[in-house]
């Protein structure tokens, strides 16, 4: 990954273009750390649904975080709330997807350490 500084703003070159990072132009850090935790563990636990033939109409996800008070407030937690429309599974069996998820997600066991990842499931009928 190759990064490009320029005074007001830095470019970062991916596989698939560009992506801005920036606090007025383009995304911030912490946006970008938060949608890197949320989306790898959104991938993983959509894997494990298709390898055990789970089908799903919808799949959202909302994150919340919370940060530190004090300077330079850092991410102490993120709560990740993973809806999923289905028929013909439980609860159970979502939440024991989502806790397999989990221990598979690559950025999540790399931050899990230092930021408290909730995770939570509902399934909407």
């Amino acid at each position: 990954m190759q990064l490009i500084v320029k005074r007001d703003e830095i470019i970062t070159k991916i596989p698939y273009g560009e992506l801005q990072i920036g606090k007025e132009n383009g995304y911030t850090p912490l946006e970008l750390l938060i949608a890197s935790i949320a989306g790898c563990s959104a991938i993983v636990f959509r894997t494990i649904l298709e390898k055990k033939r789970i089908t799903y109409n919808e799949f959202t996800m909302e994150t919340e975080i919370r940060r530190s008070e004090t300077l330079p407030k850092p991410l102490e937690s993120v709560h990740l709330h993973y809806k999923i429309k289905a028929e013909g599974i439980t609860q159970e069996q979502l939440e024991k997807a989502l806790e397999l998820a989990m221990k598979n997600c690559t950025i999540v066991q790399s931050v899990k350490d230092s930021i408290e990842i909730i995770e939570t499931i509902e399934l909407i009928s």
